[in-house]
């Protein structure tokens, strides 16, 4: 049995050897996902994120136990917080998810926050997964950054995790929160004040592409509220089907992906001509304030003929 082969069929060790080899970009992982990509595009997205400490891992470990109660394959991705000295994963999500790990529908992996290129590696994991036959893929991003937000872009539905009397109404307005919403969760919602926080979140969502956000409010230690929660992460899901959203968002990924990829080629190209000296003598002015980096890209751009 061949590579493919074996990923199709879900084998977890060859899983985990695969997404190794993807996550250090070796041509062996390109190569598999060059004859994966035809298998893809089956699998639900989810990308969740939040504030640190609104209780995300132990909500994600209940949102899969929920979808495994209703025979749903399930990956999951967890974006890591990491040593910024080794670049090693802390993997505290895999820790709380392990009894999780047992199930053989179930995959779980970490990703290193590290890494400059989190968004492509946790893209690539997603396509892996989808190969594998997982019907829904969880994302668990370490907060609301930017590079949170990137990697959300990958997702289907986005679920954004909020706390009762937290400051996170004014930090999700501040990151953008409230424009890529789908699902919003009010987690600890035995809290006091979860039902002015419901309330004032209401006020502040919109419909957007037809939908209107829905508000779902969870109790993650006891697992109350996450039933509702996957019922409105499906329903969104439903939405996204009949409306041909699901394919316009998914174009938009493929030509964001595309570009990127693009930059990142034009980059390595001029990066291998800079390492000469032809161009040594318009960086030597822009260091001796003769010209200036706009004049100078303007030089190399004309040169270039771009």
């Amino acid at each position: 049995m061949d590579l493919v082969e074996r990923i199709r069929s879900g084998n977890k060790r060859t899983l985990s050897k695969l997404i190794t080899e993807v996550e250090y970009d070796t041509e062996t992982g390109r190569e598999a996902l060059r004859e994966l990509y035809k298998y893809t595009g089956n699998a639900h997205v989810v990308g969740i994120t939040g504030s640190p400490g609104v209780g995300k891992s132990t909500l994600v470990a209940r949102i899969v136990k929920e979808l495994r109660k209703r025979e749903i394959s399930v990956g999951v991705v967890a974006v890591d917080p990491s040593s910024p000295f080794t670049g090693g994963a802390i993997l505290g999500d895999r820790i709380r998810m392990q009894e999780l790990a047992c199930d053989p529908e179930v995959f779980i992996r970490s990703v290193s926050s590290s890494a400059g290129t989190v968004g492509r590696t946790t893209k690539n994991i997603i396509r892996v997964l989808d190969a594998a036959g997982k019907d829904v893929i969880v994302i668990e991003t370490i907060g609301a950054g930017q590079v949170d937000l990137d990697v959300l872009n990958v997702a289907d539905t986005k679920v954004i995790v909020l706390m009762p009397e937290s400051g996170d109404e004014i930090q999700m307005i501040k990151a953008g929160l409230l424009e890529i919403g789908d699902v919003y969760v009010i987690n600890k919602a035995d809290l006091e004040n979860a039902a002015r926080t419901k309330s004032q979140l209401s006020l502040a969502i919109k419909e957007r592409d037809g939908w209107i956000p829905e508000i779902v409010m969870t109790i993650a230690t006891s697992g109350e509220g996450v039933e509702k929660l996957v019922d409105a992460i499906f329903a969104h899901k439903k939405h996204l089907e009949d409306s041909s959203n699901l394919r316009k968002g998914r174009l938009e990924a493929v030509k964001s992906e595309v570009v990127e990829i693009l930059v990142e080629k034009l980059k390595m190209r001029f990066y291998e001509k800079f390492s000469n000296a032809r161009y040594s003598d318009i960086f030597e002015q822009v260091l001796d304030k003769e010209l200036d980096p706009f004049t100078a890209a303007e030089l190399i751009e004309k040169e270039e003929g771009l």
